[in-house]
């Protein structure tokens, strides 16, 4: 290609299925200033382009190049690239197979680089000084790496660094307090490394900024006053570390603030008033603190508000019936010490919004933190403990077997307070199973209709789930089909027909949202001790939201009752 096409200026190749190696060939087309082959299958070592002195772009995103015969080797083509001078965007991001370490070298690409991206590529070692030589530098991208050592002093230098992002690394230390010369940064994301100490209050000057993340480090200390004075702020994330003392109330100026996430941390006092200031915050969560007193009443002013957690905490009062004013979609106030009742009028009384409650396997200590999964689940269903389940089956024994289907099986359960339940346990090893649980469950939390299976509870955790059903005496409508010691006469067949053709109008007519059940059989239609047909199973349903699909799996319904399409 090089030879035969000496001339060319510009070779555009991307987002296409191209394999095989980048032909070396390629560099005698001297004349190149862009070469893009994103998102192809290729595959061997980066070409030397050393002989592309006018080079300006280099995109090679999203391919399965490598970089480096062993990973302690450093990554030459980089070094190569100090040739082309007029080098302004270098990007060879989601190269997973890439290896290697950053060479010092770095430090002599092109004065007037502007982007270095290279994320999910491997590269491990430290990220050398010399970076800071790259003074027009605008997008520093080393994300999902092997990094290691401390966050080089040398980012100061990068005055017109906008986005910095170095979070998925095993970056050590603390974060340098020469960031804070970077007076144009928009993104600072240092998340998901091993960072300690606290944060520097001087990032608090930087007016710029729009969206840090410095979540799952080890920081500690409080928060800086003036960190909530940014008046750009748009997301701020400082999740599972350590930080203590109380939440600044200085909120008054994050006007713009949409996502905040204080979550899993030390936060001791009161949630500050002020935080009804924050017009367009979206997404509120302070959950796993140690937080106290009451749901501020201030909430009610934040009209765009949709996700809200503040469980586990040792909050108290009630829960606030301004509430009602918001259109919450999630709403978790589980493992606090709230009391009274739920309010009853907007959202919460259309069951539009849910309250995500916790479970624990066994009793935890009363400071154990809150870190297992949770599901959507209605204000009156039981929340049950795997321990519970276990000993109302008998150990989940053949005796109490109800059924099996693709997800799990199905027991019968003596409840602790004298309940008979169906209790559906589902197999997490089945691929699948986890998306079927987290669909059913959406679907239980909002539907009431006398011809559709009732949900009594849930248990859930990370190695557990299981969904508590109304125990239906007469099983299924399959045993009564295909049995000749049961017998259905003609109108009890009818009116079976008619409960399941109910159920179906309601899901697919008269719910909130259509659902579209996907696996209509007699097995899923299930008997009650009068004979009244409930349909269940909603494990590979879809739901749809103005005709547009939101949620479903891939499974499709069982042969033999499938539509004919499928």
């Amino acid at each position: 290609m090089g030879i035969s096409l000496a001339n060319l200026e510009e070779l555009y190749l991307f987002f296409n299925r191209l394999t095989g190696e980048i032909p070396a060939s390629i560099t005698n087309a001297s004349q190149l200033t862009v070469i893009e082959l994103n998102r192809n299958s290729f595959t061997g070592p980066i070409p030397d382009f050393r002989n592309l002195r006018q080079l300006q772009v280099l995109r090679l995103w999203e391919n399965n190049l490598t970089g480096a015969d062993s990973p302690n080797q450093e990554l030459e083509f980089l070094s190569s690239l100090t040739n082309c001078q007029n080098l302004l965007h270098l990007e060879i991001t989601n190269n997973p197979m890439m290896n290697g370490i950053l060479p010092a070298s770095i430090g002599n690409l092109s004065a007037s680089l502007v982007t270095f991206s290279a994320s999910n590529c491997s590269i491990r070692g430290i990220i050398p000084l010399e970076i800071g030589n790259l003074a027009s530098l605008e997008v520093l991208d080393l994300s999902k790496n092997q990094l290691t050592g401390f966050i080089p002093t040398t980012v100061g230098k990068l005055n017109q660094l906008g986005k910095l992002h170095l979070y998925d690394n095993q970056l050590q230390g603390y974060i340098t307090h020469s960031l804070c010369q970077n007076t144009s940064l928009l993104e600072l994301y240092l998340d998901s490394n091993m960072l300690i100490g606290s944060i520097p209050e001087c990032l608090g000057d930087i007016k710029s900024l729009q969206k840090v993340s410095f979540a799952s480090n080890k920081l500690n200390s409080t928060l800086p006053f003036n960190f909530l004075n940014l008046p750009k702020l748009i997301n701020l994330n400082l999740s599972s570390n350590s930080l203590s003392g109380q939440i600044p109330d200085q909120f008054t100026s994050l006007t713009t603030l949409n996502y905040l996430d204080l979550s899993s941390n030390k936060f001791i006092g009161n949630i500050p008033n002020t935080i009804g200031s924050c017009q367009s915050l979206q997404v509120l969560f302070l959950s796993n603190n140690m937080l106290n007193g009451s749901i501020p009443d201030s909430l009610e002013k934040v009209k765009g508000l949709t996700n809200l957690s503040l469980s586990c905490n040792n909050l108290s009062g009630s829960i606030p019936a301004s509430l009602e004013k918001l259109k919450l979609q999630y709403f978790n106030v589980s493992r606090n010490n709230l009391q009274g009742k739920i309010p009853e009028g907007g959202c919460f009384a259309n069951y539009l919004l849910t309250l995500l409650l916790k479970t624990l396997i066994y009793a935890a200590p009363e400071d154990s933190k809150c870190h297992l999964v949770g599901v959507e689940v209605g204000a009156s269903w039981k929340i049950v403990s795997e321990r519970e389940l276990i000993q109302g089956t008998s150990s989940f024994s053949e005796m109490n077997l109800l059924g099996k289907g693709s997800f799990g099986s199905v027991f019968k359960a003596e409840l602790s307070d004298d309940t008979t339940a169906a209790v559906k346990v589902f197999n997490l090893e089945l691929e699948g199973a986890l998306k079927s649980f987290d669909t059913e469950s959406r679907i239980l939390v909002s539907i009431r209709h006398r011809n559709l299976i009732k949900i009594l509870g849930c248990c859930s955790n990370e190695q557990f789930k299981a969904l508590i059903l109304a125990y239906m005496p007469n099983e299924s409508l399959e045993k009564w089909m295909h049995s000749d010691v049961y017998v259905l006469d003609l109108v009890k067949r009818l009116n079976i027909a008619i409960d399941v053709a109910l159920a179906l109008e309601y899901l697919h007519h008269n719910h909130t949202f259509t659902v579209v059940h996907c696996d209509i059989k007699p097995n899923n239609v299930l008997l009650d001790e009068d004979m009244t047909a409930h349909v269940g199973d909603f494990g590979i349903s879809k739901l749809s939201e103005d005709r547009e699909a939101v949620i479903h799996t891939i499974t499709m319904a069982t042969i033999g009752y499938a539509a004919p399409v499928y």
